[in-house]
């Protein structure tokens, strides 16, 4: 398999649990602060529908998911980027579910629940600034890389252009001798 394939086939279930997770807690945080609807409720009258919300949203969060892993910077970015890269999204799956298991000992209750959504709303908007740096550092890296490699190509261009001009020279010399 090649490197791209391998990246993009370990980011994207990763990065689909980060936003099931994510998406479901700030959806009950909001409909607990906003609307005083516990989780029980919607487990007991507004399941499918609130379902059909998260996997609606998550869809939308996804879009613009597929064309950041599509890009350029990212296909053609160092392996030390990439595993950076893949290290920060494994972090935040293991994070995800400690926040999980804390809620769960505490029977999710709705304090917890809220606390929960804010963390993952600061914790998404934190890895998206951390994801935005890496990337536009992955852009210059390859950036450089591909001037450092048409300056070894003119530098060797160069260098052949001169050696043609010296066989011309001594080839001109040659023949006014001759001539």
């Amino acid at each position: 398999m090649e490197k791209e394939g391998l990246f993009t086939s370990t980011s994207v279930p990763l990065i689909a649990i980060i936003f099931i997770v994510m998406v479901n807690y700030i959806f009950d945080g909001i409909s607990i602060v906003l609307f005083g609807i516990g989780n029980s409720y919607i487990e007991e009258y507004l399941n499918t529908v609130y379902d059909l919300l998260l996997l609606v949203a998550n869809y939308l969060m996804c879009l613009p998911v597929a064309k950041l892993l599509n890009k350029d910077a990212i296909q053609k970015s160092h392996t030390i980027d990439k595993i950076l890269m893949l290290s920060t999204l494994l972090t935040t799956v293991i994070l995800l579910y400690m926040f999980i298991f804390i809620g769960s000992l505490y029977d999710f209750s709705n304090e917890i629940m809220v606390i929960n959504a804010m963390l993952f709303t600061v914790y998404s908007s934190l890895i998206f600034i951390v994801f935005t740096i890496m990337l536009k550092i992955s852009e210059n890296k390859i950036t450089l890389d591909n001037q450092r490699e048409k300056l070894l190509q003119l530098k060797s261009y160069t260098e052949k252009l001169e050696e043609v001009y010296g066989e011309m020279n001594l080839f001109r010399h040659d023949y006014i001798i001759i001539y």
